[in-house]
């Protein structure tokens, strides 16, 4: 080691200040050395450097290396992929840049087929299988797979089960993720979990936590929200900011519950200024009730501003010229009541309370049918579809929404109710599972891109090789077929060009590998 230290300080503060000591070195270094030239002294001193590190490695034993044990008689039971499918296999291995999510189809294909890897596909498929489908190869690795795996910690599956280990003794940020994790598995276990914990949480830890609630919120959370809105609100006198961060937040879940005691509290305040005179038949044609909004002028009650920033949170006065404080607050809080009980109070007519929303005499009226759209995250899938479907050609929240529903009934509202932007397209190529798409979809979605390219934007939304990888999961196999006749869609010899480098010979690319993924595995 004292060796090691004089080289250390000659690096440090180079040859010209401070050369080497050889005569510190020892002697048998420094015989190599002599017959060195010492002039030049950046080349004598690396291979001073050189030298001395194979004579401190000398006589030192090698890292030993502990090899799995194999059973010798251990023979394959499983059937090995068929020829066809083992050159397949390789094609989507070697795919530059590689295509995760036609490499997932393929094992989800192969493993319905219980097929198992061949011997000669093995190193590859470890190497190049990202480490959130190595679960999915491990399932064909057969026995030779399973032994090969274990020289390599790479290759292994790490152990994403949930541990109790991580909520007791982890960061705020694991134990926040922890808890999210277990509220999607056990919601209940999860609440437990909470509330056991609460009274020896930090303020804001506290706040942190009470968040994960959303996920999987139901009346089975209200009896601990109740709780705890009386024990943060009982004598409050001069609270922090994060106390009364964590009340609000409280309060908006609170409202967010189908059916609770809050809920209808607030509900019934925001009914009373909904009046039902009989009219003509609307211009919708929805029915023909006439229902108008009449909000306060001036603070009353429930609708003042102290009352609104104390429990929500809200501003006391509104910021937006032209809309009320009423209209601003009625506006905050449709965004966190759950939606039955203006369904309910609309006799379950969605038609007739989107028109509501949009014959409001108010320069809010957009923001309430918006707001209103975000809530609708907390309704049942057939409430969802029906609003999805009357507000088809409005602008509301319909991302969100739609990833709520299955797939087929997605489609058929995006076919035949909705206008597809290309925003819409890439949310749900992006944000939702696997599918597979129609071809009329796949066409329409296509469609949609085409026009993208009149748009600034073009090159940032096509460089995007993850979307155009997803992409090339979902369309419909039918769709390379179609892809070079687009171009002719576009007026300009660039586009052209680069719809068909940058777009379809990519796609088209995608799409042979998952027609060949599904015709071998069909067999």
């Amino acid at each position: 080691m004292f060796h090691w230290e004089l080289l250390k300080k000659t690096a440090l503060l180079g040859t010209e200040r401070h050369p080497l000591p050889t005569e510190a070195l020892p002697a048998s270094i420094q015989e190599i050395l002599a017959k060195s030239n010492k002039n030049d002294t950046e080349g004598y001193f690396l291979k001073a450097a050189a030298v001395l590190y194979n004579y401190s490695r000398a006589g030192q034993n090698p890292t030993k290396i502990t090899l799995p044990n194999l059973a010798l008689e251990d023979t394959e039971t499983s059937n090995f992929c068929p020829p066809k499918t083992v050159a397949l296999w390789k094609k989507v291995l070697d795919l530059s840049p590689a295509n995760p999510y036609l490499l997932e189809l393929l094992l989800q294909k192969c493993h319905q087929k219980q097929w198992v890897l061949t011997d000669d596909l093995l190193v590859n498929a470890l190497s190049n299988t990202p480490k959130q489908l190595l679960p999915q190869l491990h399932l064909l690795l057969g026995v030779r797979g399973k032994w090969l795996a274990k020289f390599n910690e790479s290759w292994q599956i790490a152990d994403a089960s949930l541990s109790i280990t991580q909520w007791e003794e982890g960061k705020s940020t694991e134990r926040k993720a922890f808890l999210s994790e277990l509220r999607r598995q056990n919601p209940a276990e999860a609440l437990s979990l909470l509330a056991q914990a609460w009274p020896n949480e930090s303020a804001k830890d506290r706040k942190n936590l009470l968040s994960t609630l959303k996920i999987g919120l139901s009346a089975d959370d209200e009896p601990f929200l109740e709780q705890i809105h009386e024990e943060l609100t009982k004598n409050l006198t001069s609270p922090k900011p994060v106390t009364l961060e964590t009340i609000h937040h409280i309060n908006e879940l609170r409202l967010s519950i189908q059916g609770s005691r809050f809920g209808k509290v607030v509900a019934e305040q925001i009914t009373k200024c909904i009046t039902k005179k009989k009219g003509l038949f609307s211009a919708i044609g929805f029915s023909s009730a006439n229902y108008q909004l009449q909000l306060p002028e001036s603070e009353v009650d429930f609708w003042n501003g102290d009352e609104m920033n104390q429990c929500f949170g809200f501003d006391k006065l509104s910021s937006q010229k032209g809309v009320s404080d009423a209209e601003y607050w009625l506006q905050s809080l449709l965004r966190w009541l759950h939606p039955s009980h203006l369904i309910t109070f609309f006799e379950g007519n969605l038609s007739r309370l989107v028109e509501f929303f949009i014959n409001t005499q108010s320069k809010n009226t957009a923001a309430y049918l918006y707001a209103f759209s975000e809530a609708m995250a907390f309704a049942s899938p057939d409430e969802i579809n029906a609003f999805l479907k009357v507000t088809a050609h409005l602008e509301v929240q319909k991302t969100d929404l739609l990833q709520r529903l299955p797939w087929p009934d997605q489609e058929e509202l995006l076919l035949h109710h909705s206008q597809l932007s290309f925003a819409l397209v890439k949310a749900i190529t992006t944000e939702g599972p696997p599918q597979n798409w129609s071809s009329q979809f796949s066409k329409k979605a296509l469609s949609a891109l085409v026009k993208e390219l009149d748009g600034s934007n073009y090159y940032y939304v096509f460089s995007d090789r993850n979307f155009l990888n997803q992409l090339g999961r979902k369309l419909h196999v039918s769709s390379k077929d179609l892809l070079y006749s687009l171009q002719n869609e576009l007026s300009q010899d660039w586009q052209r060009n680069y719809w068909n480098t940058h777009v379809a010979d990519i796609l088209f690319k995608h799409l042979e590998i998952k027609e060949e993924i599904e015709q071998i595995t069909a067999l």
